[in-house]
Order: C-alpha cells, then structure tokens, then sequence
C-alpha cells in the first residue's frame, strides 16, 4: 500500500489544456485589443472614382449677357436662393443658357439629368451635357464626364477614355480630379498602376484642400504604401481631411491617437470617433462599441458596445456582426445565446471575415451553437487560414494532430503549427513546445517554444508546461530552480496543477529547500481548487504525519476527494483503509468498490487487492478463479506480492491444481522483484530443504536479502548461521 508515500513522481508530466477562443481580449487603457485590427481595418485607399463635383466651384460673373442672366437665374431656382426652390424652373433657365452655348449651364444640365432633380433621371441625357461642357474645356464637366465613363453610367463603360477626361480636368488643377486620377494609379484602371504617380496627384488634390485625398495620403503613409511609412505625415494629412468633417479620417486619427501612433490623448480620440460614428461611419461605430465593450477612452459599457455594434452592422459594416458574435458568445450586454453568436459569426464569415471564419470553425468543431460537424469546421479554419489567421492555421494543426474530420498527418500538423506559430500565435507555440517535450522528447526544442509563448502573453498554463520540461531530470538542460520559479508565478496565478507540483519540489527539496509544512500549504490550495493530485498528496501526508500531525481519519477524507475523480492510487488506498477499518470504521463493502474501480485502471495494488478479496470471499462470493485472474493482471503489471500470492494457490491447490514446481518458480520471480515475504521464504526453503534442493549458501543469500529490507526474522537466521 503507498500510503505515507504519495505520488511517485517528483513532478505530474504537464498536459496543456486546450482553451476556447474568443479574440475579444482585454485591453490596457490607452490602447485596443490586439483583435481590433479586425474589426476596423480602416486605412483603405478607394478603388474607383466617384462623382464630387463642387457645384459652387465656378466664378458667379464670370459670363456676360443674357447667357450669365439666364445662368444666375437658373442657378437662384435650383439653389433655393433669392427665390423659392424649384428645378424644373431651374432646368428651364438652365436650358436658356445653355442654348447660348454656355458651358456652366451645360454642366448643371448634366447633373439634373444624372440626380432626376425636375425632370426623369437619365444617365445618357446627363452625359450628353456634360459631353458638350467638357469639349468646352470645363473641368468639372471634364471630371464628372470621366467617372460617368468609367463607371458606365448613360453609356457603355470605357475606362480608358474616362481617365482621359480626368486627366484634362486635373491638368487644369480640379482637385476632385486630381483625386480621381490618384485612384486611377493607385487602382491600375484605365493606366498601369503608379504609386508615384498616384501620390503626385493625390497631392495636388490635397493640397487645395481636397479631403478624401487628403484622407487617402494619410492611408497611405500609415501604411507604407507608394510612400516610406510615416506616422506623423499620416496623421498630419488625416487632421487636415477631419478638420473638414471627414468621418473616415476621423476615425482613422482617433485610432491612431489610441494606439499611441500619433500626438493626441484619450479623450481626443474618443471626441474624433464619436463623432464620425455620429455622422454613420461604420468603422467609426465599430471601433465606438470597440471601446465601450473594453473600457478604453469611454467608461465601460457593454450595453453601449452592443448598441453601436448594432448600428455598424445595420450600416453593412460585417465587422460588427462579428463583435456582435463575440458578445453573444460571451454574454456581454447579451445573454448567452450560442446560435445567435453562430448566425453574426456566419452573416460576418460569408462576406470574407477571418475571425468570424475562425470563431465559425470553432463552433462547429465543439458543435456549440451548431450541430458538431468536423468537416464544416475545417471548412472555416481553411477560409480564416488562407487569409493568415494565426489562430485558425493552430486548429487545423489540431486536427490534423488527432485526425478529427481528417485522416491523421503529424507531419502535417506540424506544418499548420509551424506556420501559425511564424505568425505569432502562442497556442500553436505551446502545441510544439508540447509535441517536442511529450512525444520527442526534445527538450531543447520544448523550452524555446514555450519561452517564444511567454515572450506573448503571460499565462500560468504555458509557465506551469515549460517548468514541466525544466524539471525533466535527464535533460542536461534542466534547471530546478527555474522550474520552482515559474511553478511559483503559475501557482500565484490560481494554477491547481501547479500548486501540486510546487508542493511536490518542497516535498523533495528540489530548486528549493526541502520544507514539509510548505509541501503541505501548497497540496492544501491545490486540493482546495479541486485538484485530484492535489488531495491525494494531501491525504499521503497527513496519513504519514508529514509536515502536519499524523490523522488517518483526515488522510481518508482527502483520499476519498481524489478517488472520487478518479485517481487510482487514491482508490486504492482508500480501500485499503476500509477494509482495515483505518481512519474509519470497517466496511468491506466500500472498500471492495473502490479496489474494483482502481483495478479496472490497472493500478496493480488494488488488482491484488481485489483478488485477495474473491480468495477470502469478502464483500463477494469466495471465488478461486476470479481471483487467481486479478492475481495474474497484478503480476503482469508488476506486483511481487501479487506473484507470493499466485505460489500460495499452487501450493495449496486454490482454484488450480497444486503445483509446488510453479510455486517455486512464482516465489522466486516474487524474490527477484524485491518481496521480502518472497526472500525470505525462498530463504527458508532453501536452508530447510522443502521443496527445493537444499543450499545453504542459496538459503542465506536470499536471507540477507531480506534481513537488508528490515525483516528481523531473517536478520536474526543469518546471524545464526554467520555467527555460530
């Protein structure tokens, strides 16, 4: 029985738990959560032109005659200026003017025709117009001509010709076609794609105090696109486009000032964001539920997330649906409601939305939300993985680790785990770091990836698994102390693992010095979490009176707590205190349950436990087969009293027939394996002369043998026999 004893094992060998995901983490105050680059990608550079014509940008005055009446008259209708608004009347006036061959007349004709303002909305009539102006050389006709082109609005699209427009415009300095131009290079239509050339016309655009260009060279300096990245260029230039109310650009600065990229505090960025949220910018309502879901800049408020994540999501903003996901997965501002998670995640995931697709998979992988379905979760990981998603590249390392929905490949895996692990995922660290310790046993490789892990998070279970591989005893790299450290930090943490194995270092005075009454603390709050190992260390030292006053009654209690949750050794133990009514009253019952259970587990002692009971017939029907069965399972998994128990049915013919010769030969494999009871037996027999050939000098060998284990018996034979 191991009572007294404890675990074998200095340290339980680590088995890292795997976690849920869920990529809403916690932030530090002043700054977003790692996940919020996924929610708001912002800093997009346009890829087409649109129309932003300044319908004011002409000079009044600048006609004479009829032709300049005719137009300031037109224009008074249209604008609702100096007379009541009224279009048609506009487009009467407009048309007066235009008859003249003015060119502005022929440009506001245009834009009626394409907006349907007094007259039916058509495209190919406002082209028209605007075809007329342009060939006069107006710029603004020359610019909205050009996006009606390449867009293919009134006429069959034709990019080429569009982009000629706008370069006519932008050569006369039109800001909105400079701008349109720069998309035009940036986007590679209807020219080959320039970023240089972009960055010269979205300059010139800007510089008139065009905002979306300037909003545009912002992105672009911030992300190092056709320009050397500069954060302080790229929020100089989104000051200057949200100094004109441009939401995107406001948005984008409060996000810089967030992230610490630019000069500018809290309460400015939460000012900026709100208000481009306010004017319905997506990402900006976004970002806002972003910041209330995790407290920074705004109080938190996970009511308030929910809100503007709602408002993105209505706005088409598939981000948000994925926040809103997170929220119901978590049951923040939401009660828990899994399937709902699963419907933002996959409204989010369709639209092409990495986290949403790893969150998908996920789900149908546990089959949470959604019915189980590997193949549908390898399906998602696939899609997030493909976009670079560290996490989901993991997951399919996973799976293919276990051949769960895929046959299983470890080489595979390991190519998913290294892949993800080279895009800064800690969970695919911590999987080789673990297949390098448990199944290589390369603790090299062990230690470098678990110290890679703890390099990006803190995290007691990654600590608690490199202290594992730290305190392997044939790595010539092992360091106890080290390993006592780290144990330390987890068990601070509230790791219950952790906490055992730091009991288990005091108790054997490795990396610290040896203290029994700290053993005892440390198996304490361990147990005190529910830790099996930890209960069943506790009730060892409390039945052998280490670090603590010897209490057998106290001993069970925790023996029963770990046998409960299965620890076979516990089982074992406990039965054995039942059955000799030690620390409790007797009750063979119970104990011939919990011998069963830890027998069924393989545990050795109970197996000839269990046997012990069927020989005597106790609890159960005396039966000599049975246990002569539980005697030889016993054996096999190396029990030498389970091999003394075998010789006895030979030689008293119990369930077999009696056989002194297998007898002797069970008593002997029960000596070799150090059975006192054995060695000194087959002593006696061999000094005595029963059953075998008598020698003397075989009889005193095995004598000595069991005199050195502490039996008194044969120390007092071979003093006997050595000392005349």
């Amino acid at each position: 029985m191991r009572q007294g004893t404890g675990p074998a094992a200095t340290c339980v060998r680590p088995q890292r738990k795997k976690k849920e995901r869920s990529t809403m983490k916690d932030s530090k105050s002043g700054s977003l959560p790692s996940g919020a680059g996924s929610l708001i990608p912002g800093f997009e550079v346009p890829q087409s032109p649109v129309f932003t014509v300044d319908w004011r940008g002409r000079k009044a005055g600048s006609r004479s005659g009829d032709a300049e009446r005719f137009l300031e008259t037109g224009e008074k209708y249209y604008f609702g200026e100096g007379a009541e608004q009224d279009y048609a009347e506009a487009v009467k006036w407009f048309l007066k003017a235009a008859e003249l061959g003015d060119d502005w007349a022929e440009c506001y004709l245009g834009e009626i025709y394409s907006r349907g303002r007094g007259v039916r909305q058509d495209c190919a009539e406002a082209a028209k117009w605007y075809r007329k102006a342009a060939g006069k050389g107006n710029a603004h006709a020359q610019t909205n001509l050009g996006v009606m082109c390449v867009q293919g609005l009134g006429m069959k699209k034709n990019i080429a010709e569009g982009v000629e427009w706008l370069r006519k415009a932008a050569e006369q300095g039109e800001p909105n076609a400079c701008a349109d131009l720069g998309i035009a290079y940036s986007s590679g239509q209807g020219v080959r794609r320039n970023k240089a050339e972009a960055v010269k016309w979205y300059l010139k655009a800007a510089e008139q105090g065009h905002a979306e260009a300037a909003y545009i060279l912002g992105c672009m300096y911030h992300g190092g696109r056709g320009v050397p990245e500069d954060q302080g260029k790229a929020a100089e230039w989104f000051r200057k486009a949200a100094e004109q109310g441009h939401a995107e650009a406001e948005c984008s600065l409060g996000f810089m000032y967030l992230n610490g990229e630019a000069r500018g505090n809290e309460g400015e960025a939460a000012e900026l964001i709100r208000r481009a949220a306010e004017k319905n910018c997506p990402e900006a309502m976004c970002m806002l539920g972003l910041m209330y879901g995790e407290g920074t800049a705004v109080p938190q408020d996970d009511d308030e997330a929910v809100r503007w994540y709602r408002k993105a999501a209505d706005a088409a903003y598939y981000p948000a649906w994925t926040a809103l996901g997170h929220m119901y997965f978590e049951g923040r501002g939401l009660p828990v409601d899994y399937a709902a998670a699963a419907e933002c995640f996959l409204k989010s995931a369709v639209k092409g939305e990495k986290d949403a697709q790893n969150m998908l998979g996920d789900m149908y992988r546990i089959g949470r939300g959604v019915r189980q379905d590997s193949a549908e979760a390898l399906k998602w990981f696939r899609k997030a993985a493909d976009q670079g998603h560290p996490s989901a590249q993991n997951c399919i390392g996973e799976m293919y680790w276990s051949g769960q929905g895929v046959r299983q490949n470890r080489q595979a895996a390991v190519r998913w785990f290294t892949k993800a692990a080279e895009n800064g995922d800690p969970d695919a660290e911590c999987n080789l770091g673990e297949m390098n310790f448990a199944v290589k046993k390369n603790y090299d490789e062990a230690a470098k990836w678990y110290r890679l892990a703890l390099k990006r998070r803190d995290d007691p279970e990654t600590e608690f698994m490199l202290a594992g591989v730290l305190n392997e005893e044939s790595w010539p790299g092992h360091d106890y102390r080290e390993s006592a450290r780290l144990l330390r930090k987890a068990a601070d943490s509230g790791h219950p693992m952790a906490m055992f194995n730091l009991g288990m270092m005091y108790k054997a005075g490795r990396g610290v010095r040896q203290d029994y009454p700290r053993a005892v603390k440390w198996f304490r709050k361990s147990a005190d979490k529910g830790c099996a190992d930890g209960c069943y260390a506790l009730g060892a030292m409390y039945y052998a009176g280490i670090g603590v006053s010897p209490d057998h009654r106290e001993a069970l209690k925790w023996y029963q707590k770990a046998a409960d949750q299965g620890i076979a050794a516990a089982q074992n133990d406990a039965a054995v205190m039942y059955s000799n009514g030690d620390g409790t009253e007797k009750d063979d019952g119970k104990a011939f349950r919990l011998f069963l259970k830890s027998a069924e587990q393989g545990d050795p002692l109970a197996e000839n436990g269990l046997a012990i009971m069927y020989a005597e017939g106790t609890a159960a029907a005396q039966d000599y087969g049975e246990a002569l069965r539980w005697f030889m399972r016993s054996a096999e998994h190396g029990c030498a009293e389970a091999e003394v128990n075998i010789a006895r049915m030979y030689l008293l013919g119990q369930g077999v027939k009696k056989d002194r010769g297998t007898a002797v030969k069970w008593i002997r494999k029960a000596a070799e394996h150090g059975s006192v009871t054995a060695q000194s037996a087959l002593g006696n027999m061999y000094i005595n002369g029963k059953i075998v050939r008598q020698d003397l000098m075989e009889g005193l060998k095995w004598m000595a043998k069991a005199a050195a284990q502490g039996d008194e018996r044969a120390g007092e034979i071979l003093r006997h026999f050595t000392q005349g």
